[in-house]
């Protein structure tokens, strides 16, 4: 016997053997009774269709579940009814399907369809189908629940599980989900910190991703249940360390509380807050230099007014006293002595950005040539020089002797360091800063453009790291007492500044130092100095205006031995009045800046406007560079440094008077 007659024979068995139970039971005896309780009280749709698809029975719940009235729909093809166009045929090849499977495999036939309802929406349902015989025919019953909330809850929980999943994956930072340490679920970010792929990263220890010297201290804070952000070092892959930041939390997941835990790598935050340092540090310096260069320039300003007439009148003494080996020694000292003195005041404002300069285009190599024939004429022998030189034109804007004074003072330092000899090199390149490199030099004023880089190192003893931050610092030095003022480093910050330009240093010990200097490339064209003449005469009607009573006489006694007629005055307010009461024409105001009552910026626009063509000469051992820059602007003739020689004076006054 085959199969599939043994399945009918067993149905029909089976259905036999319901029929006589139900005869048997007497309060059962009337089938139609007991079938239409049944079918009236449940909560699901039950639906009889015949061989042909059409409706036989339709219980209570259908009418509820599919808004057809029983009356509307018995005799109706099912599928043509309640099938929305778009799934009719599934409606109908499901049905197919369904009657040519065998009685017993058709038992069990649940299926998810989508229906029309009869006000022209569309549910979801879930069709379970079985076979029934009735009047020697097979029909298929069909149980119908609504199952529309359902799925909508499904489909929400899809769209929340996808959003979830989206920004897991969308995070900046790694987030992997853990039970008591092993990773449940990670995002991709995770994957690209970590070096492992996520298949490797679900179900392993997260420990491994933890610097092994963090561990006990991530696996305390699990423990303890500790929910605020912390910062240990991650571990890579590749073996790789790296600053890493945890924040961690509790959530529901798979109907568990879990620990999901986010890895922020911080590596590009520190580095930033490392760079951030540096540039505060910088910046502290520059604040510290800039209130201790205020406080320099002011002892400078009275120091030069001190030299000023000790160097005055050292020179007027050569001229009046009898000519006498012993006291032109001793006068020769005392001009050496002040000579120095006024070379340390020189660095000081040098170093405090007060120092006026003569600012010329110039070639740096050129500066660089004469400055290391006076360095091989200065420096110990056993110290030689080695440069490279770039090719490129190097032009530069500035003071020519104080960018000598400050290569000087750099290679005779480096010297200073190889007391046994050694080498010092000296290289030169062009490069071009952005702004992001400028800002790297937080202490100078540089702006984007080209730059000569100057490099200067030495073979020496270094210097400690303890003495770096402070090698710019006026009055520091590493040399023995009486060696050294500790000016020489602080006038060539300075010096640097004051030429838009910048200074750096490092060093190690007993290895050696580099200095690295930048200073702006300019297009101005060089201009050949001619030689200066020596003392020149000249005859007009200078006024000399300071309030120092030893400067005005010097600044007197030079000037009349010179030919000129002179008149004083010990401040801006006298200078006016004088200005204005003396009937013979003054030719020249020889002019402080610093006085009492009025000052010198001051004094020489009210002359200007007194007299638009009155002729006045700047004299100062203190003046900013913007100060004196304005005055040049507004028809300053000329300045002039204190403490001065009588050569000095002399050529600037005649040069002046003569161009009047």
């Amino acid at each position: 016997m085959s199969n599939k007659k043994r399945q009918a024979l067993h149905h029909e068995e089976h259905t036999i053997e319901v029929a006589e139970i139900i005869d048997r039971t007497p309060e059962l005896h009337d089938k139609n009774t007991y079938f239409k309780a049944v079918t009236d009280s449940t909560r699901d749709a039950i639906i009889i269709i015949d061989d042909r698809g059409c409706v036989i029975f339709w219980n209570p719940a259908a009418e509820q579940i599919l808004g057809y009235a029983k009356e509307k729909i018995i005799g109706k093809n099912l599928h043509d009814v309640l099938a929305p166009e778009h799934y009719l045929q599934l409606h109908k090849d499901a049905f197919v399907k369904f009657q040519r499977k065998g009685i017993g495999a058709a038992i069990d036939n649940t299926i998810e369809l989508e229906a029309r309802h009869q006000d022209g929406h569309e549910i979801s349902i879930e069709l379970s189908l079985s076979r029934i015989r009735f009047q020697g025919k097979y029909h298929a019953i069909g149980i119908v629940r609504d199952i529309t909330e359902r799925k909508k809850a499904e489909e929400d929980l899809r769209k929340s599980e996808e959003r979830f999943k989206a920004l897991h994956n969308a995070s900046f930072g790694g987030i992997l989900i853990h039970d008591k340490g092993v990773i449940l679920d990670c995002n991709r970010v995770l994957s690209e910190i970590s070096g492992y792929s996520i298949e490797e990263l679900i179900g392993m220890d997260g420990l491994l991703l933890i610097s092994e010297d963090f561990r006990e201290k991530v696996m305390s804070n699990m423990q303890a249940g500790y929910e605020k952000p912390y910062e240990v070092v991650g571990l890579r892959k590749s073996g790789e360390e790296y600053p890493l930041r945890l924040e961690v939390g509790n959530i529901p997941y798979r109907d568990r509380n879990m620990r999901v835990v986010e890895f922020r790598d911080i590596s590009h935050q520190k580095k930033l807050e490392a760079e951030r340092e540096v540039l505060q540090e910088q910046l502290r310096q520059a604040h510290k230099m800039e209130a201790i260069g205020t406080l320099a320039g002011g002892i400078a300003h009275d120091f030069n007014n001190m030299l000023g007439g000790i160097m005055g009148a050292a020179e007027m003494m050569a001229l009046h006293l009898p000519k006498d080996e012993h006291i032109e020694k001793y006068r020769k000292i005392i001009v050496k002595s002040a000579e120095r003195a006024a070379n340390l005041t020189e660095q000081l404002l040098t170093f405090s950005r007060v120092s006026p300069r003569t600012s010329t285009a110039l070639d740096i190599h050129e500066v660089l040539g004469e400055s290391l024939v006076l360095v091989r004429n200065t420096i110990d022998k056993r110290v030689s020089l080695k440069t490279d030189f770039t090719q490129e034109t190097s032009t530069v804007v500035g003071d020519f002797s104080q960018l000598q004074s400050m290569l000087l003072n750099l290679c005779i330092n480096s010297a200073h360091a190889m007391p046994e000899g050694g080498v010092i090199d000296i290289r030169t390149q062009t490069c071009a800063l952005d702004e992001a490199a400028c800002r790297d030099y937080a202490a100078f004023d540089l702006i984007p453009g080209r730059y000569i880089e100057i490099q200067i190192s030495d073979t020496g003893e270094g210097i400690e790291p303890e003495h770096l931050p402070k090698i710019f610092d006026p009055f520091f030095t590493t040399k023995k007492q009486g060696k050294g003022t500790g000016l020489g480093l602080a006038s060539v910050f300075g010096a640097m500044q004051q030429h838009q330009g910048a200074i750096t240093v490092t060093s190690r010990e007993d290895v050696g130092t580099v200095f690295t200097l930048l200073l702006p490339l300019s297009n101005s064209s060089i201009i050949q100095q001619q030689a200066e003449p020596g003392v020149l005469r000249g005859r007009g009607r200078v006024l000399v205006v300071d309030d120092e009573e030893v400067m005005r006489s010097t600044a007197k006694g030079i000037l009349e031995d010179l030919g000129y007629t002179v008149i004083t005055a010990k401040d801006g307010k006298e200078a006016l009045e004088l200005f204005r009461k003396t009937e013979e024409r003054i030719d020249l105001v020889l002019l402080d800046m610093i006085m009492p009552v009025l000052n010198g910026k001051d004094c020489f626009r009210r002359l200007r406007k007194m007299d638009s063509e009155v002729c006045v000469v700047l004299s100062s051992g203190f003046t900013r560079e913007e100060d004196l820059q304005d005055m040049l602007a507004e028809g300053l003739k000329g300045f002039i440094r204190k403490p001065y020689k009588k050569g000095e004076l002399s050529r600037l006054v005649y040069q002046v008077l003569s161009t009047a």
